[in-house]
């Protein structure tokens, strides 16, 4: 029994099928969502949100995007997904430069430590090796428990 054999693949076809895994992989690498210098980005999540969040509530969503050189507008917060009013608490923003290149945008919702019995949101954006840039939102709670949008937006500026 041929223990070289990928994934079935028949012994005569082995590079032929490895050569179309390989181009399809570097297909799906290659396909990233990009922002032109005009376009505004967005990372969002509408989802259920409790008023009173456990000690190990947590919630995350990731993009990966290629960005345009240039400065930005970052923020972030969360808003009541029926009429969309801002959470208090929730809204931080920043003005950002950013090198022309693909990032990996990562947004967190999680339940603030020490436990205090509200929430707080931080968003990142890591460059390849870089040092990521970071992004804060001040404590946080909702009025009542219910969907909520949350997340953040690149605007360029």
């Amino acid at each position: 029994m041929n223990t070289h054999r990928i994934l079935g693949a028949p012994a005569t076809g082995r590079r032929r099928w490895a050569a179309s895994v390989a181009a399809a992989a570097a297909a799906l690498l290659l396909t990233v969502t990009q922002a032109s210098a005009a376009s505004t980005a967005y990372l969002n999540r509408t989802q259920w949100i409790t008023d009173s969040p456990e000690s190990s509530a947590i919630t995350s969503q990731v993009r990966s995007i290629y960005l345009a050189d240039g400065t930005y507008v970052w923020a972030l917060s969360t808003s009541d997904a029926s009429n969309g009013a801002h959470v208090d608490g929730s809204l931080a923003s920043r003005r950002i430069y950013l090198q022309a290149g693909t990032y990996t945008w990562y947004c967190t919702i999680s339940a603030e430590m020490p436990y205090t019995g509200r929430y707080v949101s931080q968003c990142s954006l890591r460059n390849g090796g870089n040092a990521p840039a970071i992004m804060q939102s001040g404590s946080w709670l909702p009025p009542y428990s219910g969907n909520y949008t949350w997340g953040g937006y690149l605007a360029p500026q």
